[in-house]
């Protein structure tokens, strides 16, 4: 019941930066879209992205101010050891490389220790690459500008704030588990957040997506250094040479060109340019200035000379409004029903009225996501491989399906498998027609739909289609819908009949084992961190350890130095082991610094604040990381994790079954 509270707390939190969004700007009406899908400005650049037939982004419909959540937290979908389990090179090359542009790493979510991540150049390395993430929404849709030009980046670490998976109903006994637990991802609650001012209309960019062009002369870097020195160009123009009166627009224009050509040769004092500027560089920041003085208050006024190079970036309202599709018409909360979260209509809907975008990318068969039976291999590191796999890689039958065919539609009749990743449909929940059902789904009429694939048969989606297809459905109102009611949808009969036969032979009473998040959520309450020894001490005295044998300790520590390629250095050993003092400046919340470790000891600080704790630990070493011992660790850089194959996500026995696609709208074909 508390953690249901909890999950309450936090999705009302949601439902808030959702509300904060739409109040961003000064007297926005809420019936207007504040974030538009549509062709992505992106589509088409030598950036080493997608060459797919449709690449969607996201532009903003208002004014959005720096530090604001851009759309609304997203879930995250892990696939566990794909390369294990979908071994078939085919299978690899046609979906899980087609779709790598939509595809997260275990780091970037905080699931380093979700699985065995096998070390380079061991046998583990060959047999299974680790776990993948899928993200619906802004983890989708926000794309790279050739120049990695950036106005937003993802804050990975909200993942850290996520709500346990509910195990029982608010209204039954807490002790009987629902079916439907471990069914939904525990990852949630990703948000994507403004780094600058958006103006309405822009398009949503990001630079963490790993691409790469060597053929763009100018970065992002190079504009922002470009827009600063048009800024001191244009001070020292309005300041001194624009208030002399007698100084004639032909003259004010020779002493710009001057400006201009001092630019190749020592920049502009107090502008950014430096001595990695080459003269390819120069020449190029030079052609992209106004040619006229005149110009520079518009152009500045405007948004900078990102603009007015890439105007494509920036779309009307009327574009907009015509070639889009507004993404903002759900927002999530606490479901009506035996569910954690739900989807809710932001506005009034009209019956046949737009609920939510759903473009898909085209998985060509479900035993893609079929996982089979693992052993663990390996001394000093583990890795999971294929159970009774014979030489030509076939095993026995699988044993449950990835968590991604949930969130999938299909058919019964075909072996075709389409993932939807519009922003937050995925919540939308279930309840048969005639019986609470107030959506459906329909193939879509947006510009990015190519309506001749209906026409195929699947043989040739399966043959000559990429993942990343011209293909999608809306989901519409069967009715009038008034704001905040929450939305449900039909999944099919067959998917009603499946969770029955499901339910009907679920253990309501199984003791499931207590996830680490779950943990995190009540170490408020529990005060600081047991060290080692005091667990050891209370194993000692027959009583049960604290912390379940199913979770392990994590802390978020980076070794790195200052400066480039420097390696934080030791200030003594323990044991024989180095000593580090915590790395205050270049550690963070993010994935990447969190590793294995053990409290050590404690020492308390002058307040009784929890949150004021700090530790020594110690460090596990693994493929990454050598083993040693941290002083001055602060408690909020600790937290529980899962040990590996360990959590809810890898349960066999929890339901899995795609949503099922009408047959009235399927194509007869696939």
């Amino acid at each position: 019941r508390l953690l249901q509270m909890i999950g309450d707390a936090a999705l009302s939190l949601s439902a808030l930066t959702f509300t904060h969004l739409l109040s961003s700007a000064a007297a926005v009406d809420k019936s207007q879209c504040t974030l538009y899908m549509a062709p992505s400005s992106t589509a088409g650049s030598d950036d080493g992205g997608p060459e797919a037939a449709v690449v969607l982004g996201m532009y903003t419909g208002i004014d959005i101010e720096p530090g604001t959540t851009i759309g609304l937290p997203e879930v995250v979908i892990p696939i566990i050891d794909i390369d294990l389990h979908a071994n078939d090179e085919q299978r690899k090359e046609r979906f899980f490389e087609g779709q790598s542009d939509f595809s997260w790493t275990s780091i970037t979510i905080h699931a380093n220790f979700d699985i065995f991540p096998a070390p380079p150049g061991s046998p583990g390395a060959n047999e299974g690459m680790g776990l993948l993430a899928m993200m619906p929404g802004i983890g989708s849709l926000a794309n790279q500008h050739v120049t990695s030009h950036t106005n937003a980046e993802f804050n990975s670490e909200s993942l850290l704030n996520r709500i346990p998976s509910a195990k029982s109903s608010a209204s039954g006994d807490s002790a009987s588990v629902l079916p439907n637990y471990g069914s939904s991802t525990q990852y949630h609650n990703m948000t994507l957040e403004s780094l600058k001012f958006i103006p309405a209309g822009m398009e949503i960019l990001v630079n963490n997506l790993g691409r790469e062009s060597e053929d763009v002369v100018l970065d992002a870097k190079d504009y922002d250094d470009a827009d600063e020195a048009l800024r001191k160009i244009n001070e020292f123009m309005q300041t001194k040479v624009n208030s002399i009166p007698s100084v004639s627009g032909e003259k004010k224009q020779e002493i710009y060109s001057y400006l201009l050509s001092t630019l190749h040769i020592a920049g502009t004092p107090g502008a950014n340019f430096d001595a990695e500027y080459t003269e390819s560089t120069m020449d190029a920041i030079a052609k992209i200035m106004p040619k006229n003085p005149s110009d520079i208050e518009r152009i500045m006024n405007a948004g900078g000379l990102f603009r007015e190079d890439y105007p494509d970036s920036f779309k009307s309202n009327e574009w907009l409004e015509e070639n889009g599709q507004c993404l903002d018409g759900i927002y999530p909360g606490t479901s009506t029903i035996d569910a954690e979260k739900g989807a809710f209509a932001t506005r009034d809907i009209p019956k046949k009225g737009l609920i939510s975008p759903a473009p898909l990318l085209l998985i060509h068969d479900k035993e893609y996501l079929d996982m089979f039976p693992t052993t663990f291999k390996g001394e000093r590191h583990m890795f999971a491989s294929r159970l009774n796999q014979d030489r030509d890689g076939n095993t026995e039958s699988p044993i449950t399906q990835q968590l991604l065919i949930n969130y999938c539609f299909s058919h019964p009749q075909s072996s075709l498998l389409f993932y939807p990743y519009g922003m937050t449909m995925n919540l939308i929940n279930h309840k048969p027609t005639g019986q609470g059902a107030n959506a459906k789904l329909v193939w879509t009429k947006a510009s990015y739909h190519d309506n001749d694939l209906l026409e195929d048969d699947a043989s040739y989606l399966k043959e000559e289609v990429d993942a990343v297809v011209a293909l999608g459905m809306d989901v519409v109102a069967t009715r009038d819908i008034g704001a905040d009611e929450e939305i449900f949808l039909d999944y099919g009969p067959e998917w009603q009949q499946a969770f029955e036969v499901h339910a009907k032979g679920w253990d309501y009473d199984r003791v499931w084992a207590t996830q680490a998040v779950e943990l995190n959520r009540s170490q408020k309450e529990l005060g600081p961190f047991l060290t080692a020894p005091e667990r050891k001490e209370i194993v000692s005295r027959g009583e049960e350890d604290p912390v379940p044998e199913n979770i392990m300790t994590g802390c978020f520590m980076s070794f790195e130095g200052e400066k480039d390629n420097e390696q934080l250095q030791p200030t003594g050993d323990v044991d024989g082991l180095p000593l580090f003092r915590f790395n205050e400046k270049e550690t963070t919340h993010a994935g990447r610094h969190l590793r294995k470790c053990e409290v050590h000891d404690r020492e308390k600080t002058e307040d009784d604040d929890d949150s004021r704790h700090h530790y020594m630990v110690y460090i596990y070493e693994d493929y990454l990381t050598r083993e040693g011992f941290v002083e001055n660790f602060p408690h909020d850089f600790i937290t529980f994790v899962d040990r590996p194959y360990t959590s809810v996500s890898h349960s066999t026995d929890s339901f899995r079954h795609p949503i099922m696609i009408p047959s009235d709208i399927f194509p007869e074909s696939w």
